[in-house]
């Protein structure tokens, strides 16, 4: 007799926070420019649910970042693990889970990355 089988396994929450730095036109106000990335970034992430397993692209959100009115150019983009406090707590390793060029945040098979507070979790500067 053959059986096929499967296992059902819970997906473990890995809550990530975006941390920026943009470098805004003379020409705009410096709180427009970082106020309108902060609600492009959370217009993308409030509606953005990644799969079990989905990597997270860096690079998409210096892209976001860069075609926001008024910034010239996005100098840093990181991801911060967060735990306690009504995240998860899972202990999800960033910089373990990194691509070697830093582009890409991949998450292993049983892991979920997710923004779960867009308004706390995404945080910029301007110069």
């Amino acid at each position: 007799m053959i059986n096929d089988t499967i296992d059902i396994l819970d997906a473990r929450i890995a809550n990530v926070g975006i941390n920026f730095e943009v470098i805004g036109d003379s020409n705009f106000g410096k709180f427009e420019i970082l106020d309108a990335c902060y609600q492009r970034l959370k217009q993308v992430y409030n509606n953005r649910t990644l799969q079990i397993g989905e990597s997270m692209d860096i690079a998409v959100i210096y892209k976001i970042l860069n075609d926001v009115p008024g910034v010239i150019d996005t100098v840093d983009v990181s991801l911060t693990s967060k735990t306690g406090g009504g995240y998860s707590d899972v202990f999800f390793d960033v910089n373990m889970n990194l691509s070697g060029d830093g582009r890409t945040l991949f998450a292993p098979q049983d892991f979920i990355l997710e923004i779960k507070n867009p308004s706390k979790d995404i945080t910029g500067s301007i110069r």
